[in-house]
């Protein structure tokens, strides 16, 4: 018996496998079958969101330098004469201050602290030279009528007090050129009230300083300024505030051919000693010396 080599009917042979015949030369495989090349997805171009335009940057640059230029100032500004610097600083920091303020307000600037901080220590800078030079000024005044002459007598208790200038004796009168003039009276004793401060010294005296103002101009008095400084025996007497007897510290403005009195009291030792009162017109100006036992 012969095995038959013919093949199946139709013309085709028969391949076992899950695969199912292999596809012919030249032919291309279909979709979804194995080994198949896939059709690719179609590519969707990236879309990107529009970048907005960058916004300009803040201009900073007065408000910072006027700020700058205001500290500088005010620092200078206490300086005995090279304060003078603070002069222009202080004008070129308000200038700074100033612009970079309105650039603020108009919306190119946000360092609205620095320009107002700018401001504000130039215009203290500016205020204090304003000051130093008024007092110079006044001090220089004061150097044309700061000699003058003494009239009274001196007390016997004071005859040997040292004649230098601008040293006078209690009970007398110093009078400057202009015409203001001003008397100590001899001290006199005094006894704090219970309200005194300090308490318990060992002797107080009493001072009465009267101004006479000579001029044709107002003269104001200060008497926290004017003084006196007293000194006993070479140290500093300590000034008596006493409410229920005197004054506290207080200022008053003499009329031309008008005069002002008022009194201090200050702690002395228990003994007798040399009392010293320096009385001064204006700031920066020498003082009238007035000496005597007391």
């Amino acid at each position: 018996m012969t095995t038959s080599s013919q093949p199946p009917q139709g013309g085709q042979p028969q391949y076992p496998g899950p695969y199912g015949p292999p596809q012919q030369y030249g032919q291309y495989p279909q979709y979804g079958q194995y080994g198949a090349p896939q059709q690719p997805w179609a590519q969707v171009p990236q879309q990107y969101a529009p970048v907005p335009p960058s916004a300009p940057q803040p201009r900073n640059g007065l408000g910072t330098a006027g700020f700058v230029l205001g500290l500088l100032a005010l620092l200078f500004a206490w300086i005995p004469f090279v304060g003078v610097i603070g002069w222009p600083l202080s004008i070129l920091g308000l200038i700074l201050s100033g612009f970079g303020l309105q650039r603020v307000t108009s919306g190119k600037a946000d360092n609205k602290g620095l320009s107002v901080a700018g401001i504000a220590l130039s215009a203290i800078a500016l205020l204090v030279c304003i000051l130093w030079a008024t007092a110079f000024a006044s001090a220089v005044s004061e150097t044309s009528t700061s000699s003058g002459t003494v009239s009274g007598a001196a007390p016997t208790a004071a005859a040997g007090a040292p004649a230098a200038a601008q040293t006078v004796s209690f009970g007398q009168t110093y009078t400057y050129k202009d015409g203001l003039a001003v008397t100590i009276a001899a001290p006199a004793d005094f006894t704090p009230s219970r309200f005194a401060a300090p308490q318990n010294v060992d002797r107080a005296v009493l001072l009465t300083v009267t101004v006479q103002n000579g001029t044709t101009q107002n003269y104001d008095v200060n008497t926290f300024g004017n003084g006196p400084n007293v000194t006993f025996d070479g140290a500093k007497a300590e000034e008596i505030t006493d409410l229920d007897q005197l004054q506290l510290a207080e200022s008053a403005t003499v009329l031309p051919g008008k005069s002002y009195t008022y009194e201090k009291a200050f702690a002395v030792g228990s003994g007798t000693g040399e009392l010293q009162a320096e009385w001064t017109r204006e700031v920066f100006s020498d003082p009238v010396i007035f000496m005597g036992r007391a």
